[in-house]
């Protein structure tokens, strides 16, 4: 395996330690197609966006670039969770998933020391019961 493919299962080893209550996977599906269970648990799934910002310098050429990631936060809430306590419970539970990630981030080990969050896109409400962030991520080498 390349070091990008280590370096991402390395990320989604460390994840799913950090979060065991949580789906960690590096595999995305739509949550239609998705187990229901781990729906209703929170399903993470990481991602390879690009590489490059290669500064390319004699016998550096293609090397310490920019790897950019996106973490995709997946979930279902019970439709009677939110009849009884309103759609805003899938804004509060995309920013649980956020907070995680920012946690995660800030008590990363070595090994992924240069894994810095970006940014995040959350559903808005739109897919209920259905709630989903993309946090985006850069790894500077």
């Amino acid at each position: 395996m390349s070091d990008l493919g280590d370096r991402m299962n390395t990320i989604k080893t460390l994840l799913a330690t950090a979060y065991s209550t949580r789906i960690v996977t590096r595999d995305f599906m739509p949550p239609e197609n998705r187990d229901r269970a781990d729906l209703l648990k929170g399903i993470y799934t990481i991602l390879s966006s690009d590489e490059g910002g290669y500064p390319n310098y004699r016998g550096r050429e293609g090397m310490d670039g920019r790897q950019n990631l996106i973490i995709i936060g997946q979930f279902e809430l019970e439709a009677a969770t939110l009849k009884s306590g309103g759609t805003h419970l899938i804004d509060d539970a995309e920013f649980a998933m956020v907070d995680e990630i920012k946690s995660f981030l800030r008590t990363r080990p070595p090994v992924i020391a240069q894994l810095f969050m970006k940014g995040f896109r959350q559903s808005r409400q739109l897919d209920a019961p259905y709630g989903w962030v993309v946090i985006d991520a850069e790894f500077i080498q």
